[in-house]
């Protein structure tokens, strides 16, 4: 029998999502992108290449400049790791341009 407190959406990977999201950008992610986000999370490449574009502020192509080195350890732009960190970059660039 659900509790009548319960306010989260009844997805526990969104409710996940949610109560770890820290700033409007990630909420946007967690809301409009969490296929991606949570696709990227499982893969330690695409982690590693998603902390790096924030780092440096970089989306997409761009951050081969100054993510080469990552997205190299990682099997490169066209590797499984590139290609769920491009998915996600995607998806923010298109959704949540308050992450740019």
């Amino acid at each position: 029998m659900p509790s009548g407190d319960d306010t989260g959406s009844g997805d526990p990977v969104l409710d996940g999502c949610l109560d770890i999201a820290v700033d409007e950008c990630q909420t946007c992610a967690c809301n409009l992108c969490l296929d991606p986000l949570y696709a990227c999370e499982q893969d330690a490449g695409c982690v590693a290449m998603r902390d790096c574009a924030e780092q440096y502020g970089c989306e997409g192509a761009d951050c081969l400049e100054p993510c080469g080195a990552v997205v190299d350890m990682y099997g490169g732009p066209f590797g499984a790791s590139g290609a769920l960190a491009l998915a996600l970059s995607d998806c923010l660039a298109a959704a949540c341009p308050i992450c740019f």
